[in-house]
């Protein structure tokens, strides 16, 4: 008995290990993923927040992504869009933290507190082979080191 009592917490303590070195890795073929951190967030009074948001991007792609422009766009509205971090170079296995403040609309903002909605990010730049790509980038809230 006791084989199966050391295997049944070998598996208690494999199974939550497991879970979290999966849910971390990027969605299917996603280049792009991060932690985000909503640090300051101010009522304008207007129907808008001020927020600082700040970003650890990860580059999983083969890609590097030099002169990036990262977007914060709505998470309904396709078009619309609240502003860019500035340029910044990602290179393939490595990430960066972005942090920048942004003024959104409160159902916006109050989308990201809802569960299940992050804020959505774009990316932008030229590849090794000078093809324009955009992707997006996949975000999963979490205390976020300033470099």
């Amino acid at each position: 008995m006791k084989p199966l009592k050391s295997s049944g917490i070998w598996l208690g303590m494999f199974f939550p290990v497991l879970f979290i070195a999966v849910s971390a890795r990027p969605a299917g073929a996603q280049g792009f993923s991060g932690f985000y951190q909503v640090t300051s967030a101010v009522d304008q009074g207007d129907g808008t927040t001020q927020v600082t948001l700040s970003v650890d991007l990860a580059n999983t792609s083969a890609s590097d992504a030099v002169n990036a422009t990262v977007t914060l766009g709505d998470s309904v509205n396709p078009v619309a869009s609240y502003g860019s971090y500035a340029p910044t170079t990602v290179n393939s296995g490595t990430d960066v933290v972005l942090t920048a403040q942004f003024i959104v609309p409160n159902p916006e903002y109050a989308r990201w507190g809802s569960g299940g909605v992050t804020p959505n990010l774009t990316i932008q730049f030229v590849d090794s082979d000078s093809n324009p790509e955009t992707d997006s980038v996949v975000l999963t809230q979490a205390p976020v080191a300033s470099d």
